[in-house]
Formats: structure tokens, sequence, C-alpha cells
């Protein structure tokens, strides 16, 4: 009989592992019954009261569970025991407040569906259907699968309409009723709008309250201004097109608008007018209005002319002519015009080859600094009045090339030469040495892609310079790159044979030709403190590392600046040029080919340098606030390039870029339909120009971006120079004598 009972023990606990039920839980559960003397427990199912062997995990009636986990130590009991044998706690209490907590939750949730947020309430009735396992739960888990299922069903079908929505409200948004747009996407829920509908939504939200800020605005009545009151109006116009009320609006604002535009012509306030006139927006502005527009617009700069022309030129006395023909009411265009002429002819009666000035130049410029441009040379005479006259004819064009012949004469402070040596002996040597001393004649020759500028120096008997030539050779293939097309190196030739012929050279002048600084490889080093030897080693080790070429494939030459400080352990600074090898022979080439015995090649805006320290030798340096001395900024705008160079007495710094007159020719071009020929006499005669006020607004445009390199330079100048100001900016280049760039520097507009 023990051995059966045995064998019938051993089969439940069996069953009870097959079934899921801890055999440790059967085991207990049969030693209490023996304890007690009782036959081994029955459970009795919850759902149906049916009384089932301990070893079945099912009701045998109703298949429900007859064993779940204890809430809080989590061991499998019967699910008719009240308290558990483990842990004691009161099973059936727990279990009941485990429900009342799920429906709580659960009623909790259902209120978000009542407030429309469905994804929200998706969300949460997902998260408790996954936190309701226990079988207590059965019933709240039910009612919870009921929601998240119907609440799928409704997101599916908002998703579905998401596609129509978004097309109803920017057809909406398109036809600017933003207001409504707005409503029709609020109406969807706010958890579904994907990116695009936010977008518009906040577009449409935007757009709505604007149009409600200046309808608002428009409406009070606080003594605004009509010009203020039409801009309101012209921006409501842009944001509702079709409206009738805001046309009614901008109709009414136009006749107001016209009779005050009336009366500011008649009191020749033409920038006020043309403020007034740009109020009105592109779709309402009338062909009357545009017309008055351009009249205004050009009177507005003919009146500029005669406040911010720097000096008497031909295009400012016309601008005065035109002002006074363009309004006969104006007596101050007719006064200032007589005023002009008679400048000009006392000044021709005085100094022929110089401009009258007009207005003085501010303190305040564009460039932080007095402006004026590099004319006539104040320490270099002029051998005779012809040679004088060349020179002012052309102003600034021969700047470079009088640099280049100071240096032939040994009156450079940076006496450097780009000429390669190579190879030579010892005859050579001495040959080079005896050809390195100053003459007492030399010509600069400044070739580049405008033509041919030389300048013949001579030292006098009195020790002084004088010019004694000077020579321009346009070329016929200005808008060629120099040196990069055959066809302008046989041009080069052609001018270089030409003036050969006319020069008439002398076999004891010297010859120094220009090298572009576009096309140097510059850098300025600090060397530390060493010994004379020990320096030169480091210069040579910092010129290895500071040229990215192979060291035999440029010509490079250095100079050392005098040291400020008395001690032998102050910083060294050194200027390096190099320039590539094979380019600077293919140049010498051209000037060998036309019988041009070329002694020194300097870069130009060296050249430049050294004509500012020259005739700046014997002013002394001006000193600022903080004791360093000031330095002069001189840009010279050539053709195809502009060197920004900072000279002071013991330094210079400088930086080129590819911005030049060709940039204001090509945006002529381009903006009137001209020809390069055409564009390029207009810039030389602004006068002639059908409306004065577009071919300025078209310069300044270029002039802008001018300024901008400047600025750049001058940042990167005064921090390597440690805040070094600068006391003045010179302009020169054949360039910068395009039209209104002195005024646009000096005054910004």
């Amino acid at each position: 009989m023990c051995d059966l009972m045995s064998t019938s023990g051993n089969g439940e606990r069996t069953r009870a592992q097959r079934f899921g039920v801890g055999a440790a839980a059967v085991e207990q559960t049969e030693q209490e019954s023996r304890r007690d003397g009782k036959v081994p427990a029955m459970i009795t199912c919850r759902n149906c009261s049916n009384t089932n062997s301990m070893e079945h995990r099912f009701c045998r009636n109703c298949g429900k569970s007859l064993w779940n986990a204890c809430l809080r130590c989590g061991e499998e009991r019967p699910v008719d025991e009240k308290f558990c044998s483990r842990c004691g706690v009161d099973r059936l209490q727990l279990e009941l407040q485990m429900i009342a907590q799920h429906k709580s939750r659960l009623a909790d949730t259902e209120e978000l569906v009542k407030r429309g947020q469905s994804h929200d309430a998706l969300l949460a009735f997902k998260r408790l259907a996954a936190e309701q396992t226990h079988p207590c739960l059965a019933n709240v888990r039910a009612a919870t699968e009921k929601w998240i299922a119907r609440l799928s069903a409704e997101v599916d079908r908002l998703s579905e309409k998401a596609d129509t929505v978004r097309a109803r409200a920017q057809g909406l948004f398109d036809r600017r009723r933003y207001h409504a747009a707005a409503d029709e996407l609020r109406q969807y829920p706010r958890e579904l709008r994907d990116n695009a509908m936010n977008g518009l939504l906040a577009a449409a939200e935007q757009a709505a309250g604007e149009v409600d800020e200046l309808r608002r605005r428009i409406c009070q009545n606080n003594g605004m201004e009509c010009r203020d009151r039409m801009q309101l109006v012209n921006r409501l116009l842009t944001l509702q097109p079709e409206d009738e009320q805001v046309r009614k609006w901008s109709a009414q604002l136009r006749r107001q608008l016209r009779a005050t535009v009336e009366a500011k012509l008649a009191g020749q306030d033409y920038d006020a007018v043309v403020d007034m006139l740009e109020t009105i927006s592109d779709q309402e502005m009338s062909d009357e209005d545009a017309a008055l527009l351009r009249n205004a617009t050009e009177l507005a700069h003919l009146a500029s002319e005669l406040d911010l022309a720097p000096r008497v030129t031909p295009a400012a006395v016309e601008a005065a002519k035109r002002l006074a023909q363009l309004d006969p009411a104006n007596r101050r265009a007719a006064e200032a015009h007589r005023e002009m002429l008679r400048r000009l002819a006392e000044a021709k009666a005085r100094t022929p080859d110089e401009l009258p000035e007009w207005t003085a130049c501010p303190e305040e410029t564009l460039l932080r600094a007095p402006i004026r441009p590099c004319g006539m040379p104040r320490r270099v005479s002029f051998q005779n009045a012809e040679c004088r006259r060349e020179f002012a004819m052309l102003p600034g064009r021969f700047s470079v090339a009088l640099g280049l012949a100071l240096q032939t004469l040994g009156r450079a402070a940076i006496d450097m030469n780009l000429l390669p040596t190579g190879n030579r002996g010892v005859l050579d040597k001495l040959r080079a040495s005896l050809r390195d001393r100053p003459a007492r004649a030399g010509w600069g020759l400044d070739l580049s892609k405008s033509g041919l500028k030389a300048v013949k120096a001579v030292v006098a008997e009195d020790d002084e310079v004088r010019v004694a030539r000077c020579v321009f050779l346009p070329s016929p293939q200005a808008a060629t790159p120099l040196d990069v097309d055959p066809a302008w190196r046989v041009t080069a030739q052609e001018i270089l044979k030409k003036f050969m012929a006319e020069a008439n050279i002398e076999p004891s002048d010297r010859a120094a030709v220009q090298w572009p600084g576009l096309r140097s490889l510059v850098r300025f080093l600090s060397i530390p403190p060493a010994r004379e030897k020990r320096a030169r080693e480091l210069i040579h080790y910092e010129v290895r590392h500071q040229i990215p070429f192979p060291i035999d494939e440029v010509c490079w030459r250095t100079h050392q600046f005098a040291v400020d400080s008395e001690s032998l352990w102050a910083h060294r600074e050194v200027l390096l040029v190099a320039i590539k090898l094979k380019e600077l022979q293919e140049r010498l080439a051209v000037f060998a080919d036309a019988g041009v015995d070329v002694h020194v090649v300097q870069c130009d805006a060296i050249a430049l340098h050294n004509l500012i320290r020259y005739q700046r030798s014997q002013d002394g340096a001006g000193a600022t606030r903080t004791g360093i001395p000031e330095s002069t900024a001189v840009l010279d705008i050539g053709s195809d390039a502009t060197n920004m160079v900072f000279s002071s007495q013991n330094s210079v710094w400088f930086r080129s870029t590819s911005l030049g007159g060709d940039d204001l020719s090509k945006a002529l071009v381009r903006r009137f339909k001209l020809t390069r020929e055409a564009a390029e006499l207009v810039k030389r005669h602004p006068e002639r120009a059908r409306r004065m006020s577009d071919l300025h607004k078209e310069c300044c445009a270029v002039y802008e971006k001018l300024v901008q390199q400047y600025e750049k330079s001058c940042g990167n100048y005064e921090k390597t120079t440690s805040g070094r100001a600068v006391g003045e900016v010179l302009l020169t280049g054949g360039a910068s004598q395009s039209p209104g760039l002195l005024r646009y520097l000096r005054h910004g507009r």
C-alpha cells in the first residue's frame, strides 16, 4: 500500500512539473496534508467552484488556471489558498488591491480618449496591457485590449486621411487663407502629424499672426506717417494680394503719397522722394510711379555729387549741369556748376596737371583712415614740363614704375633683386657686383595686362632724383591674361620693341622690371633672438620649410628689417619672397627677345613700398597714442589685381587679390549689355553715361567687394604687427580713377 502511494506521489510530482507547477510547491502541500493527518489537498476553482486534484494545472470543468504566483514573493500557489504559505500575505486582499489599481489607471487613460488624445491613449493602453499578466487581471486586461483594438482602428483611419488633410491645408495656404489652413491642421490629432504637417502649421500660424498684427497697426490712428503706413500695407499686400480691403488702403495711401512727393520735389528733397516711392510695391506701382522714381533717383544722385564729389572732375561738372537742367528751380545746382568751372579755370592757370579739390576728406571714412589719391610725387621733380604733363595725365598709373626706377638708382628701402643668379663663376660675380652698383639713370618697366608703363629716373647734379621720361603703351589685348596666351606674349614683345625704338635707352641705363605680387609666394618671418651667424642659419631653415616647392625650382630672396631695439637678443623680422623659376625665366625671355637688358626684378608691392618710403623719408614717423608709429596703406588697383601694401618706416606687409578694374568692366558689360570697348569708355568718361545714377550703383557693388578685401587685409596686418594703426590710405594704379571710387571709399555711398 505504501509503495502504491509512493508511486502515486511520484506521478503527481511528475505531472505537476509537466504542467509548470514547482515540485517543491507540490511536496510542501503534501507534507502539510500528511502532518495534519489528512489526505492530499484538493484545489477549488475560483471560476466554477469545481474541486480538482492537486496534480491538475487547469480546472477539469472550465479550463481556468488552478495555480498562480503570489504577488509579493512570486511563489506558485493554489488559487484557493488565501494566505501564502511562504510569505504569509493575504493573497486575495493583495489581488483585489491590484485589480482596483489597474481599474483606476484604465479610467485615467479613458480620460485621454475623451480629450481627443487618441495617440497618447493608445500608447498608455499598450503599456497597461504589457503589465497586466497576472490571472487576477484577466477582466481588466480584456477591457484594455478592447480599447487597444478600437483606438488602433481609429488611428489607422486618421493616418489614411493625413494626405487629404495636408493637401487641403496646403491649398488654403497657397490661396493666402492662412487662418483656415491653420484651423484645418489643428483639427488633425497633434500626435499623428508628420514633419511636413507641423512645418505647414507653423508657417500658417506665423502668417496668420502677422496678418492680424499688420491689420491692427494699420487701423490704429496714432499719427503714423504715410510712408510708414505704406510699408505696412505693402507687406500686407504681399501676404494677401487678393484682399479688396487691402487694395483700397493701398490706393488711398498712394494718393496721399503722391501729394507728399510733389511737395518734397518742390523742396528739392530728392532722397525723401526716393524713399517714399520705393515703399510702393511692385504689383501696385504704376508706369507713372516708376517713371517718377527713376527721375527722383537720378536727381538724388546728381545732388549727392554736389555734396560728396572729392574733386572737380568732368563727371562732377556734368552732374551739376544735368541737375540744373532737370530741375531749373534748383539754384544751388546752377551756382555749383559756375563755381566748378571757376575752380577749373584757376587750377588750369596755376597747376594745369592737377584737378582742384571740391570737398574735404571726412575724419571718419569707410576705411577708418583719411583717403587721398596718390597723384604727383612730392619728393621727385620732373626734368621738363612735357614729362610732368604725361605723368599727370595718368595719375597713379606710374607708381610701380617709379618705385622700380628708384631701386636702379640705389634709393630703395628694400633693395631685393629677384633676378636669377644661377651657377656663376668668379668673373660673373665680379661683373654682377659692378652691375649692382647704383646707376645715374635707370628705367622702371611695369608690364601688365593694361600695357607698358615706363619711367626713366636720373640723379641730378644736386643728388636729387628727377623723372626724365614717362611712357605708356597700352595693350590692344587687355582682356587676355598675362603670360598665359601665346598671342599675348607676341603682343608683349611688340610693345617692348616699340618701346625700345622710342625710348632711346643708353648703355649705361639700368632697367628694373616688375613681377606681380599675385604670383609671388610671400611670408613674413619672425626669427628668435640669436647671434648673426645663428640667425642666418635660422632664416635658411625657415625658408626651406616655408616654400612648398622644391627649393631648386624657385627663385627666392629675403630681406631682414632693422631691429628697433638696441638689444642683441631682439626678434628679427624677415621678409621672404619666392617665385617659380620657370615662370620668371619665361617672363625674362620676353624682355630679352625685345632687346631689353634686365638688371633688377622686383615685386610690384615692394616697389610701391620703396616709393612711399622714399617720399616719406624726410617726414618722420608719426606715432599713435600707443607709441607705435603709424603706417601708410596703399591700394594699388590694377586691371586684373589689387595690391594692398601697409608700409611703415621699418616694415612692410602686403597682400594681393585678383579683384581689379576688369571686374568693374565685366559688371558694366553684364548690366548694361555693352561691348568691352564701350564699358572701358564709360569707365574713363562717366559723364557720358545716359543715367549717372545707374552707373554709380553698379560701380558701388564692385567697390563693396574691394572694401571687404581691404578690411580682411587690414585685420591681418594689425594682428601681425600688434595693433599698428593705419594713418593714411593712398589710392594708386590705373583703376584707381574708376568713377565714384574715391567718393565711395570716403563716404560709403
